[in-house]
């Protein structure tokens, strides 16, 4: 195989094969029945993760009063998406906190740090 395999003209199909929930084994036999083009397991499992792809969905919350405060905050207050963000940064509403703590994830206290100087400077001390 060559080093590097444009999946790029591809990249339509094999996210469509995806979602369709067919396997990786399925998708890269598709791949080289429809296009001539031989990949491997970890070819298409790393393209997926770089175009973003996944099945499961990382930014739902099953939080109702979240829920409640950004319907209030959209449809009564009018707010843009970025003013909701800021209101619910301001409100103390720690989404990066509530899911690490519910999934039950490890992340270094550095890297932990990067994040909240990224989406909240001012929370950092």
């Amino acid at each position: 195989m060559p080093s590097f395999i444009d999946l790029e003209p591809y990249k339509a199909d094999i996210i469509s094969l995806f979602h369709q929930d067919c396997s990786t084994a399925r998708i890269i036999s598709i791949v080289e029945a429809r296009y001539h083009v031989q990949v491997s397991k970890y070819i298409i499992k790393t393209r997926l993760s770089g175009w973003g792809v996944s099945k499961h969905d990382y930014t739902a919350t099953t939080d109702s009063s979240l829920h409640s405060r950004i319907k209030e905050l959209f449809f009564e207050r009018c707010l843009s998406d970025a003013e909701i963000l800021y209101t619910i940064q301001a409100e103390e509403y720690t989404l990066l906190f509530a899911y690490i703590h519910n999934k039950y994830l490890i992340i270094l206290r550095y890297r932990l740090y990067n994040i909240y100087y990224i989406i909240a400077p001012e929370a950092i001390q």
